[in-house]
């Protein structure tokens, strides 16, 4: 499988899985961004234990 594949799924799939989990956070919540601030966060945790590791 071509690189350029393997980085475009990776890709589309964390798209996606960052506009559905932004939203399930952000639907209790209306006036601050806390899906956007949430998801942010878990992306930096992430990473900070892939990088750990």
């Amino acid at each position: 499988m071509s690189l350029w594949l393997i980085v475009g799924l990776g890709g589309f799939v964390g798209a996606i899985l960052r506009y559905w989990v932004s939203g399930w956070i952000q639907s209790g919540f209306v006036t601050f961004p806390l899906g956007t601030l949430g998801v942010n966060f878990l992306g930096s945790l992430l990473l900070a234990l892939i990088m750990y590791a």
